[in-house]
């Protein structure tokens, strides 16, 4: 399957308030940039809610309804047929939609941004079988911080059509965990302390219970939960 890509930027001009700006997409000519798309109240709220949820990890799961909460922090109610018009796009070439997430470091880089769910189509954008996201700090990288041990979750998945068939996500499950093993490695090698687990076509119960349990980063290939 081919893939086509969705680039949008999220950042804060204050902290009340949240900025889209539309990179790439196969659906406008050139960059158009949003601001306001949702009330200060509803942005605190949201922020707040997802702070108080990361305190309690561990006891309390993480809901549809947060997902949902998430969903409108990503696509607000004026960008929703913006990315409705971008999936359709792609299912009527066979596509898959590469969403590609550039956000500020600091709290917006901290929310889950995998686990929107998008409540129309009643699915965690993580699991759909149509999109592939990725995400990016929108800064440069700099030497990884020695200081604070890390630990990675990924969760790792090559879904089957119903032939059984591992055909609609372009790429090697076995390549890409290989890299992240490489990577991991030459990060330990560089002084990070760094522990991580790579859990392969995981079921919703394995899922639910990594997800409630304290880690650095989540990382997903692919729609891997069963």
């Amino acid at each position: 399957m081919n893939l086509v890509p969705l680039k949008l930027r999220l950042f804060q001009a204050d902290p009340d308030s949240l900025c889209h700006s539309i990179l790439q997409s196969p659906i406008i000519p050139s960059h158009a940039q949003y601001s306001g798309l949702l009330s200060s109240q509803r942005v605190r709220e949201i922020l707040s809610n997802l702070q108080e949820w990361r305190l309690k990890r561990g006891k309390a799961p993480f809901t549809p309804e947060m997902g949902a909460a998430i969903f409108d922090l990503l696509f607000p109610a004026e960008l929703r047929e913006f990315y409705r018009r971008n999936l359709d796009y792609c299912r009527k070439r066979e596509a898959g939609l590469w969403l590609q997430l550039k956000c500020e470091a600091g709290r917006l880089a901290d929310i889950p941004w995998e686990l929107a769910f998008d409540a129309d189509e009643n699915i965690f954008l993580a699991k759909h079988e149509q999109i592939l996201f990725s995400r990016f700090e929108d800064e440069e990288e700099g030497e990884p911080s020695i200081a604070q041990e890390s630990r990675i979750v990924v969760f790792a998945g090559q879904p089957a059509n119903e032939s059984g068939a591992a055909d609609y996500l372009p790429y090697s499950l076995e390549t890409e965990i290989h890299s992240l093993q490489e990577l991991f490695s030459r990060l330990k090698k560089r002084g990070l302390k760094l522990s991580y687990d790579i859990v392969t076509h995981p079921d919703q119960s394995t899922f639910n219970k990594l997800m409630q349990q304290p880690a650095t980063i989540f990382h997903f290939i692919g729609p891997c939960v069963e």
